[in-house]
C-alpha cells in the first residue's frame, strides 16, 4: 500500500528536516533529553577496573546487529566510576557516539555508564526513545558537520543540545517506532537472505576454483600423493613447486626516508589500500619522492601478481594482477609485487585463491585480532600446482566462464542489498521527519 503524506504542513527553516506536520513542533535535542557526558578512570590504578560497572566506549557501540546495548568490553568498579565522575544513566538512555566515528548509537537495556567518548541523551516525558534512536541514525551526517576539532572531531555536549530534532506528539512517536519496528525487520530479512545467498555463492566460487586448480577437468586421471598434507592428491602428470621456482619476488620502497631533492624523481605508488580481494582500487593513488637512482627496483611491471603483506584472513595473500594502468608506477613494502617466471600471472593468481594456498597462509602467518601477515620469505615458499601448459590454459577458460556467471548474480545480489539499505534509509528518514503518515498503517497498530 501507498503510504499518505500528512495533510498540512509547517516551513522548519531546518534544511535537513525541512517541511513538518503542522502540529509537530522543532525542537531542540536538550528540551527533550538530559545529555550527560563520559570520563575514563585512571588506566594505571587496578582497583579501579574490572569490576561491574557497564562502562560504554565508541568501541563498544560500533559494529551492533542490535538496537540495544547491555554490556561493554570492559567495565569498570565503583571506585572507579566514583574516581572519574562518570555518571550512570538509566535504561533508555540513548547512548552516542561523539567523538570519531560520531554517530553510532544504542538503546541503554541497563543502567550504565560511558567515557568520554560518548554522550547518553536519557529522556524526559515527552520522549519516545525508540523513536529517537531511529531519528539520531539517520542524522549522522548533520551530527558530523556539527563535529569540531584538529586532531579529531569531537562534538561536545552545548553542539548535540542545540541539534534540531522533530517533537511529534508521544503516541505518534510510539506509533512511528512501532511502524518503522515491523517495517525494518521485514526489509533486514530480505537483506539477510540476500547476504546468505552472496554467501553460498562466493562459497561454490572457492569451490570451483580449489577443485580446478587442485584436481583438473578430467576425472578418470591417475592422481598421485601432492606430498602436502593439506592438498591431498592431485593429477599424476602435474608438477608441485614452491612459488619462489616460478616467479620473482620484489620488494617495495619504505616510507619516510628523506630524498635530497636534486636527486628526487615524484612518482605514483601503489598502497595495501589499493590492493583488493580480486581487484585494484585505483581511485586514490598516493604520490611518493624516490631517488631516480632508485627508480628501476622499484617499478610495477604489466603481469605482476601483487599481494598485501597483511590482511583480514580471508584476503591474506589474495592476488590481482597489474596491467600496467599507471606507468610509471612502484609499490610500497607492504606490497609485494610477485613477477611470473615459469607460469602465467593469471595462474599463479588463481592458485593463491584455491582452499589450499589459503590454508597455508593463515598456518604460516602472524596473527592477532581478525589480521595477519606474511613475510616474503613464506609467501615464497607456498606451495603452487603446476598442470602442463596447455591444460593450464583450458582449465583457466573453464573457471572464467563458471566465476562470471557466480559474479555476475553476486553483484545482482550485493545491488540488492544496496538497494534494500537505501530503502531502509529512505523509509526511516521519512518517517521521522513526518514526510509520511504511518498512524493508520498496520504495522503501526497496538503502539502502546
Amino acid at each position: 500500500m501507498t503510504i499518505p503524506s500528512y495533510s498540512n504542513y509547517t516551513d522548519t527553516n531546518a534544511q535537513w528536516i525541512g517541511l513538518l506536520p503542522q502540529h509537530w513542533k522543532l525542537s531542540r535535542a536538550k528540551y527533550a533529553f538530559q545529555i550527560q557526558g563520559g570520563s575514563t578512570p585512571k588506566s594505571a590504578i587496578e582497583s579501579y577496573w574490572e569490576g561491574g560497572v557497564i562502562w560504554v566506549t565508541p568501541t563498544d557501540l560500533s559494529n551492533r546487529l542490535s538496537k540495544f546495548i547491555s554490556d561493554s568490553k570492559r567495565k569498570i568498579t565503583n571506585a572507579g566510576l566514583q574516581s572519574c565522575g562518570a555518571t550512570l544513566v538509566p535504561a533508555g538512555s540513548l547512548i552516542l557516539s561523539t567523538r570519531a566515528p560520531i554517530g553510532s548509537l544504542g538503546i541503554a537495556s541497563t543502567q550504565l555508564c560511558t567515557n568520554q567518548g560518548c554522550k547518553a541523551l536519557t529522556p524526559g516525558k515527552s520522549v519516545n526513545e525508540t523513536f529517537f534512536e531511529y531519528y539520531l541514525r539517520v542524522s549522522t551526517e548533520q551530527l558530523n558537520v556539527l563535529g569540531k576539532g584538529t586532531t579529531f572531531i569531537e562534538l561536545s555536549a552545548d553542539e548535540l543540545g542545540s541539534f534540531s530534532i522533530p517533537l511529534p506528539p508521544l503516541e505518534e512517536q510510539k506509533s512511528i517506532a512501532t511502524f518503522l519496528d515491523r517495517e525494518t525487520a521485514r526489509i533486514d530479512t530480505l537483506i539477510e537472505k540476500q547476504q546468505r545467498l552472496i554467501a553460498l555463492l562466493k562459497e561454490k566460487r572457492q569451490a570451483v576454483i580449489s577443485h580446478a586448480v587442485t584436481k583438473g577437468l578430467d576425472p578418470t586421471v591417475l592422481m598421485k600423493d601432492s606430498g602436502v598434507e593439506w592438498l591431498g592428491e592431485v593429477p599424476g602428470h602435474w608438477d608441485i613447486a614452491p612459488m619462489k621456482h616460478l616467479s620473482f619476488l620484489q620488494s617495495g620502497i619504505a616510507k619516510g626516508k628523506e630524498v635530497p631533492s636534486e636527486e628526487a624523481v615524484r612518482v605514483p605508488y601503489i598502497r595495501v589500500a589499493n590492493v583488493q580481494d580480486g581487484y585494484l582500487d585505483l581511485n586514490d593513488i598516493a604520490e611518493i619522492d624516490v631517488r631516480h637512482t632508485d627508480l628501476s627496483r622499484y617499478l610495477l611491471q604489466v603481469g605482476d601478481v601483487l599481494m598485501n603483506e597483511g590482511g583480514d584472513f580471508d584476503k591474506l595473500g589474495r592476488g590481482a594482477i597489474w596491467h600496467g594502468q599507471i606507468s610509471p608506477c612502484i609499490h610500497q613494502n607492504h606490497v609485494f609485487a610477485i613477477r611470473p617466471t615459469k607460469v602465467e600471472p593469471n595462474w599463479l593468481t588463481i592458485a593463491t585463491q584455491a582452499a589450499y594456498a589459503k590454508f597455508y597462509f593463515i598456518l604460516v602467518s602472524k596473527q592477532s585480532t581478525n589480521l595477519a601477515s606474511i613475510s616474503s620469505s613464506n609467501l615464497k615458499e607456498v606451495p603452487i600446482v603446476v598442470p602442463p601448459e596447455p591444460e593450464r590454459l583450458v582449465i583457466l577458460d573453464f573457471i572464467a566462464m563458471k566465476t562470471d556467471k557466480i559474479d555476475e548474480l553476486i553483484e545482482k545480489s550485493a545491488h540488492a542489498v544496496f538497494l534494500l539499505q537505501e530503502r531502509r534509509t529512505a523509509l526511516i528518514s521519512a518517517a521521522v521527519t513526518g514526510k509520511i503518515d504511518v498512524r493508520n498503517h498496520p504495522s503501526a497498530k497496538d503502539a502502546a
